[in-house]
């Protein structure tokens, strides 16, 4: 799945979606006629635990990257919402994750 798409968007979920939600969501979609590969894709990339913890990994990395600003541009301020979600996401990285070697 390109990197640049949500498959919890393309699905019409949050973040937060069980595997119930997204499997749920994905076959009303497909109820209504709503066929691609890019809602197939979205749907397999996060349909397992170990798809989910991928993506937030992934959304992680995009909030945490600095975006290229034209001179004068100030970065969009991050919200509390935005915050909170990411020092919970922090707390139950491990250091693969982090990029810290053990021990260290």
């Amino acid at each position: 799945m390109n990197l640049e798409t949500d498959p919890y968007r393309e699905l019409g979920l949050s973040g937060e979606a069980t595997e119930k939600e997204i499997r749920e969501a994905f076959h009303k979609k497909v109820a209504e006629g709503q066929t691609s590969p890019t809602l197939s894709e979205a749907y397999n990339a996060i349909r397992h635990e170990e798809g989910r913890s991928i993506q937030r990994y992934i959304a992680l990395g995009h909030l945490l990257a600095s975006t290229p600003q034209k001179e004068g541009q100030q970065r969009p301020e991050t919200t509390e919402d935005e915050r909170e979600a990411l020092a919970k996401e922090l707390a139950f990285l491990n250091n693969w994750e982090l990029g810290v070697e053990d021990g260290i």
